[in-house]
């Protein structure tokens, strides 16, 4: 079967996308995240690479622009950072859509047969 470009509907994507501006301090979606990307962008990405039931994973979720993406999308996600401030501004940002979440705390897990991580104190860090 062959098929030609011309004969089919809708617009071809690009590689490069510029109808999706960056994200900027007047913006409503802003959060003040430096590497934030615009809800626009993780909403194409999701919708081109998934299906509706399927799960999201976003390991460095920062101020979770893909987890909202995800659950406007009705897809399942999970969403990691190290950071106590991602994980309060996500709470937060996923309370605020109606989204049912469970945050777990690395220092509050029992796992048995290891051994938890020891983390650096600040003092140590500023010494190293």
């Amino acid at each position: 079967q062959k098929m030609y470009l011309s004969d089919r509907k809708g617009a071809l994507i690009e590689s490069i996308w510029t109808d999706i501006r960056c994200v900027q301090g007047g913006s409503s979606e802003y959060y003040g995240w430096p590497t934030q990307k615009p809800i626009a962008l993780l909403n194409r990405i999701i919708q081109a690479s998934s299906n509706e039931g399927d799960l999201v994973f976003d390991c460095f979720a920062g101020c979770g622009t893909t987890m909202t993406a995800a659950h406007h999308a009705k897809r399942g996600w999970i969403g990691i950072d190290v950071s106590p401030t991602a994980a309060k501004v996500n709470r937060e940002r996923m309370e605020a859509i109606k989204a049912k979440i469970t945050v777990v705390d690395e220092n509050e897990l029992e796992i048995e047969g290891l051994a938890k991580p020891k983390r650096r104190s600040a003092e140590k860090e500023s010494a190293a």
